[in-house]
């Protein structure tokens, strides 16, 4: 693997914003790349938060001022999950909000209104965006409390499907151990009309999916104790789902990952980033697999500390933009591949 490159995207305190976190990262058809954060105040994950983005549009060389993506007055807008739909030239971005000062513990026990989700759409490649659509009613249940969707890109399938990854809550009440479960939505119609897969698992979250060889492929955080990532398939376009299974090789402190099938010589694949280190947040690394079983590091992108990451093809090779440096910053390296 020759050397690849690294810059910073986002910058703590820099564009109007105290910390920019929860990274996700789209690429177009014409190589417009799209990098969505969360622009929040502070590290809280509670408060009055942004969904923002900036934009490149010579393949994640240099990207433009940021922007605002999805506001919502009064409130936390964040979890960015964004796809695009070719059959509408249409970037759909969907994404979770709460009241700004509710906090997760508190949406998980009932004290504070069940968390929504929201839809946006841009049809003119980032540049504007429309008036947030709550879609709850459509994404969620009434006994969920707690709602994530993502946090990275979501999966526009061969069939046309969209396929949103998620998690939830479930009611916990006087302190006992929350139960997170990961699920999938999706929607047929571009994104008017979502329905609710089948339960992934539970003690798990913040899922990832990439699509390959007609099945959809499914990542997962895993609260099992065992510091590595869990997997899952569906063979239904991510309507139900395998029972969870436990991936030694894929090791991680309970963090996030980003998956992203590819094609190179005709040979199908996916990637899949996280950092690889069963204590800390540290080690990012890039592996591949041809089956989704059994994994091999392409590269290690930074030893050092780093967090949330996404993937995405570029022209250089594939992109991964993560956090980094304490939180501080978002950098994008380009990975040739």
């Amino acid at each position: 693997m020759s050397e690849f490159t690294h810059m910073t995207v986002f910058r703590n305190g820099e564009g109007g914003y105290g910390v920019y976190r929860i990274p996700a990262l789209l690429t177009l058809p014409d190589n417009r790349v799209l990098a969505f954060c969360e622009g929040r105040p502070t590290m809280s994950d509670a408060g009055r938060i942004d969904t923002v983005v900036r934009i490149s549009d010579d393949g994640g060389r240099t990207f433009g001022d940021i922007r605002v993506a999805a506001h919502i007055d009064g409130y936390t807008a964040g979890n960015p999950c964004p796809v695009y739909d070719p059959a509408r030239n249409r970037v759909l971005l969907v994404f979770t909000g709460n009241a700004a000062a509710a906090h997760e513990k508190d949406i998980l026990r009932g004290r504070a209104p069940q968390r929504q989700v929201f839809l946006i759409y841009s049809d003119d490649g980032g540049e504007t965006w429309s008036t947030p659509r709550d879609i709850s009613a459509m994404a969620t249940r009434p006994d969920w409390t707690w709602y994530a969707t993502g946090p990275c890109h979501a999966v526009r399938m061969r069939s046309g499907r969209i396929v949103v990854p998620c998690n939830h809550g479930l009611l916990s009440m006087n302190d006992e151990p929350t139960v997170y479960v990961g699920h999938c939505i999706y929607s047929d119609d571009g994104g008017e009309t979502w329905r609710i897969s089948a339960d992934i698992g539970p003690h798990t979250n913040e899922n990832t999916a990439a699509e390959m060889r007609g099945s959809l492929y499914v990542n997962l955080r895993s609260y099992a104790g065992r510091h590595c990532r869990a997997s899952a398939v569906s063979y239904d376009g991510g309507r139900t789902f395998s029972a969870p299974v436990l991936k030694p090789e894929l090791v991680e402190s309970v963090c996030q990952g980003s998956l992203l099938s590819v094609t190179r010589g005709g040979t199908e694949r996916l990637l899949f980033c996280n950092p690889a280190d069963a204590y800390s947040r540290r080690n990012l690394t890039l592996r591949e697999s041809f089956d989704g079983n059994l994994w091999r590091t392409v590269c290690v992108i930074t030893p050092g500390d780093a967090a949330y990451c996404d993937l995405c093809e570029l022209p250089d090779g594939i992109g991964v933009l993560y956090e980094t440096d304490g939180y501080t910053r978002l950098a994008l390296a380009v990975i040739p591949y």
